[in-house]
């Protein structure tokens, strides 16, 4: 009988760590199921925000400097601002002005209201503005001439963007007038 008592306790032992062996291995088993979930759905959050963030929409902003092949008559250039990518930019507001350049910081603050507003703008429509200027604004032929602004826009879920903008010229009122990119950032804003 002490023989078959020892079997017995080995047997109940034996049973006992292959027991809690299994519940260790189910332990293991669920953790690592929910770290791969946690994984899954965490990959497939930032691929989303990536896809959101490539739908986002842009507006580019770009000065005209000639109908066709004839000049536009300056001193004032219009400006066309392009809605780019695979969403409507939304609450567009632009604020700009054309001065004479002086080569001096520029702040948004100095207009107070919006030079143009547009509810919405669908992936390549674009709109035409002018920057005005102030009353005083008469420049002799060959003065040099800025546009500086930014547009605000919103994408579908409410993220705000801000393109800001600087052209510079010389008014040559006789021929297309070339038109290039400010040499530095003139107070603007970055790009968001």
């Amino acid at each position: 009988m002490p023989n078959g008592a020892h079997l017995q306790r080995t047997h109940t032992s034996v049973k006992r760590n292959i027991e809690r062996a299994t519940l260790h291995v189910t332990i293991a088993s669920a953790i690592v199921a929910i770290a791969a979930a946690g994984a899954a759905f965490w990959s497939g959050y930032e691929a989303r925000q990536t896809r959101l963030d490539l739908e986002r929409p842009f507006v580019s902003v770009d000065p005209l400097n000639k109908d066709g092949d004839k000049p536009l008559p300056g001193p004032v250039l219009p400006t066309r601002l392009v809605a780019f990518d695979k969403s409507a930019a939304h609450d567009i507001v632009v604020k700009c002005k054309t001065a004479v350049d002086t080569s001096q910081q520029w702040t948004a603050d100095e207009i107070k209201s919006p030079t143009r507003t547009f509810p919405y703008m669908l992936p390549t429509h674009f709109n035409i503005i002018q920057c005005p200027a102030d009353a005083t604004f008469k420049p002799a032929p060959n003065t040099a001439i800025v546009q500086v602004g930014t547009v605000e826009y919103q994408d579908n879920r409410g993220g705000n963007y801000l393109t800001p903008f600087c052209f510079r010229y010389t008014y040559t009122p006789s021929t297309v007038i070339d038109v290039a990119q400010c040499s530095d950032t003139r107070g603007l804003p970055d790009l968001k």
